[in-house]
């Protein structure tokens, strides 16, 4: 069943069927949206393609999420489901024009996530949808400031807020405050930037399997924040398992590239909702599941940086099976995407 929030806003605009999310209204774009979100079927109309309220500013769509308010995870969630990713702004222009759009819409006064987070490396902003640097910059006067509350919680994600009076700036704020949102549809163009040089396909890192190519990163660990910007910045989505075929594949694999003995991230997460796990790659539920014995067990804490809200795989007892974890620990991961999108981008 497709979650109400998922469905929500487009169902009050009219434009998407009970069924599912209308930007993926035919079995091949639905397949292809689903394994590679970063390929376009350039075979269907662009009636067909976007059936979204989506505004074209420059070179890239947006959606503004303004019929219900959601954390940053849920809100990456519904962009993700729906085939898109939360915004990065890349320069002025394209800050101002979001911002008249906003503004446009009434919303002007209103807190809107994009993309923007310093999870995975602290004082170090990124764009989540695209694994890049933050390089321009249009913060409000005083942050980021990473303020620090009662619970432990800080301020790593990126909101835009007119603060000030002077416009919606930018403010770094709690991951889990709810508010608007924008997703954007990148530029397919794009794509072809995405090939990472320091990725070289060899035998002892890349498993190709059921139509998908999964890439194990053994060089460095990371947080699971940091394993979804790598895997985006390459090209690629942190791992969604979806069967347990695949789940045995990917288990076999470990063994075989000698790393028996090693936890790696993928890209589920409760963070949006802590009764509901998610591929967070994909928006989608959790359906397939193999938790080991006894997990998840949802351990907590008083500080909120220290609760188990990601998901590792891990060859432990019988299987390689899964276990819920901080998501600040440091470990290998799992990155994948569509082979026949890997196949474009190589032409």
């Amino acid at each position: 069943m497709i979650p109400w929030f998922l469905v929500l806003s487009g169902f009050l605009l009219g434009t998407l069927s009970a069924a599912g999310p209308s930007i993926r209204n035919s079995a091949a774009s639905t397949s292809n949206a689903i394994d590679c979100p970063n390929c376009l079927d350039d075979s269907l109309p662009s009636i067909n393609r976007w059936t979204m309220p989506l505004l074209k500013l420059g070179e890239k769509r947006y959606y503004l999420g303004i019929f219900f308010k959601a954390n940053y995870f849920r809100a990456t969630q519904y962009c993700r489901f729906h085939g898109m990713h939360l915004a990065s702004i890349t320069s002025q222009e394209e800050n101002d024009k979001l911002e008249k759009y906003i503004k446009d819409f009434g919303f002007g006064n209103e807190h809107f996530w994009t993309s923007g987070t310093d999870l995975a490396d602290e004082g170090n902003f990124f764009w989540m949808s695209t694994g890049r640097p933050i390089t321009f910059t249009n913060w409000n006067a005083g942050e980021p400031n990473n303020f620090e509350y009662e619970n432990g919680e800080q301020e790593n994600c990126l909101e835009l807020w007119n603060r000030d009076g002077k416009g919606l700036k930018w403010n770094d704020s709690p991951c889990s405050f709810e508010t608007y949102f924008v997703c954007e549809v990148q530029h397919s163009e794009d794509d072809s930037t995405f090939t990472s040089p320091v990725l070289k396909r060899n035998r002892t890192n890349y498993l190709e399997f059921a139509g998908k190519t999964y890439y194990f990163q053994t060089v460095f660990k990371g947080n699971f924040y940091r394993a979804l910007q790598f895997c985006r910045q390459s090209g690629m989505q942190l791992v969604s398992i979806s069967s347990p075929a695949e789940n045995t594949r990917l288990g076999r694999f470990v063994e075989e590239i000698g790393s028996s003995n090693g936890h790696f991230w993928t890209s589920a997460t409760n963070n949006a909702d802590h009764n509901q796990w998610i591929w967070l790659s994909t928006g989608n539920n959790m359906v397939y599941s193999n938790w080991h014995p006894g997990e998840p067990n949802g351990l907590t804490a008083e500080r909120v940086n220290k609760s188990e809200n990601c998901m590792e795989a891990r060859h432990w007892g019988k299987g390689f099976t899964w276990n819920d974890l901080n998501c600040f620990a440091e470990l290998h991961f799992i990155c994948e995407s569509s082979s026949d999108c890997n196949r474009k981008r190589r032409k």
